[in-house]
């Protein structure tokens, strides 16, 4: 299953569709803030559309959790592409063998969540608990956060994406959650914190000794939210155990970006995920910060409406950099679902701080980089794509010209030996992963390491036999995953405001 930055798919994940996303991103151009202004409140963080599952669909896992299991127990299965790992799915539930207990889209809702903790009592080979997309609520936030309480050192793992959690159920979290000594993990994209949450999530991440891992994708933070929370962060003068944060799709702009730039000088953050967000020209504040950071592996900005001639400025900073090995200022599959705005890089300034970062010879050495659909001139492409093919560090590349070819001569020619150069790099990078990862193939590669330089290691944590089946489907064109709710659906409005009978 896709971490959150993994969800918020590149756009080569539809190859069958490229021509239509790169009408798209032609069409919108560069952003222009004052024409076209966007919301720095972040889009709604409303779970995936779902019912409320009836008790009787529920109580064989519940059962089994109870160590009461009286009817037939499923075979031993094995998880897809990790067959040392053993698993019983039940009809809705499914317990691996290394820890994790997975309810992903089953849907518990308010109803059943008590009755799924007190089972939790019983079971004691639980160590990830992943419930996302299950609207639970205030009400099952509390249950949740009572179950911590009295266990605080079993589960490591909280994935509680899309619960209809809102500033009281975070609070309530949060109390519980700072008494563990074991919780590293804590996911809760799409729930509805809102930007007076800050407070409370400056005080989980200042006081969990061990929390490295917090998504805080889409959960109404907004620019002010997120600009406090890093402001009290930088105010702590403690070392922060916090190593990978989630911030895409939370309505960043410049006053946001200056604390988190402040933040990586002196911080141990390695992954820093901002997708989705209006940041715009506003990019250049983070690159002192990136600069300034010994630690940092990662840096995701899809679709924050970059440009040019301040992206180069980031790359600048990136450079040389003694750490950082991925960089993905390429384009999201949800640009247009979450009302952001597409990168558009491109002139003499950005092409040559490209080409300057990919040539460079100091530093750990670059080994992702995700440009995605450009403007480029192919002329400009063209002397990118030869700079990788002398690299012996990059083992994944992806740029696409949204403009082919061109009226003069030279661009004309440039593009078409920007097709064999292409063929040229996949051979470079083909060659490049047999010597970093053993004689592995590409294909090997593509189907594993490769998630782990975008990703940390702990998203293996939250796969989802449910969401990795679904996604796979949809892929395949077998199944249409549903955004938005209908109108008049009351589900949500009664979650939302602790409704008894649902």
């Amino acid at each position: 299953m896709a971490s959150p930055t993994e969800e918020v798919s590149n756009l080569e994940a539809t190859e069958s569709t490229s021509k239509r996303w790169a009408d798209r991103i032609t069409s919108q151009g560069p952003w222009q803030p004052l024409s076209d202004p966007l919301s720095y409140a972040g889009p709604p963080s409303l779970p995936m559309p779902v019912q409320i599952s009836d008790k009787a669909s529920l109580a064989p896992f519940f059962e089994y959790l109870r160590g009461n299991a009286t009817g037939e127990k499923p075979e031993v299965a094995h998880e897809p592409g990790h067959e040392e790992v053993e698993l019983l799915e039940f009809s809705k539930g499914v317990a691996y063998n290394d820890g994790r207990i997975d309810l992903c889209k089953m849907v518990t809702g308010p109803p059943n969540i008590g009755d799924l903790m007190n089972a939790l009592r019983s079971y004691a080979s639980g160590k990830h608990f992943l419930l996302g997309n299950n609207i639970v609520g205030p009400q099952g936030a509390r249950e949740i956060a009572k179950f911590i309480e009295e266990r605080p050192d079993q589960y490591e793992t909280w994935y509680l994406a899309g619960n209809c959690i809102d500033k009281r159920g975070l609070e309530a979290l949060v109390e519980a959650m700072i008494k563990s000594l074991v919780i590293t993990n804590v996911w809760l994209k799409r729930n509805p914190l809102g930007a007076d949450s800050a407070e409370a999530l400056a005080r989980l991440c200042t006081s969990s000794p061990v929390l490295r891992t917090l998504d805080l994708d889409q959960t109404n933070l907004g620019n002010e939210g997120v600009a406090n929370l890093f402001n009290l962060l930088n105010r702590h003068e403690k070392t922060i155990a916090l190593r990978h944060v989630y911030l895409n799709a939370s309505g960043i702009g410049a006053e946001a970006l200056t604390e988190i730039g402040k933040y990586l000088k002196h911080s141990e953050l390695e992954s820093l995920y901002l997708s989705c967000n209006p940041i715009g020209e506003a990019v250049a504040l983070l690159a002192d910060g990136v600069q300034e950071s010994h630690t940092l592996q990662r840096l995701a900005l899809q679709s924050c409406g970059l440009t040019g001639p301040t992206t180069a400025k980031l790359l600048e900073a990136v450079k040389g950099h003694p750490t950082l090995q991925t960089v993905d200022i390429g384009q999201s599959y949800a640009t247009e679902d979450l009302h952001v705005r597409f990168n558009w890089l491109d002139g003499e300034e950005f092409a040559k701080s490209l080409q300057d970062l990919v040539t460079c010879s100091t530093g750990t050495g670059l080994r992702y980089l995700n440009i995605g659909y450009t403007p480029m001139t192919c002329e400009d492409l063209l002397n990118i794509t030869e700079a990788v093919i002398s690299n012996s560090t990059l083992v994944w590349f992806k740029v696409d010209p949204l403009v082919k070819g061109g009226k003069s001569r030279a661009e004309v020619k440039a593009g078409l030996y920007l097709k064999k150069s292409m063929h040229a790099v996949r051979e470079r990078l083909a060659n490049n992963v047999t010597e970093q990862y053993q004689g592995m193939s590409y294909e090997e590669f593509h189907n594993g390491p490769k998630r782990f330089l975008l990703s940390p290691p702990d998203v293996r944590y939250i796969d989802s036999v449910y969401r990795n089946r679904d996604a796979g489907m949809a892929r395949r064109g077998l199944k249409v995953l549903d955004k938005w709710w209908e109108e008049g659906d009351e589900t949500l409005r009664m979650v939302q405001e602790d409704c008894g009978e649902l």
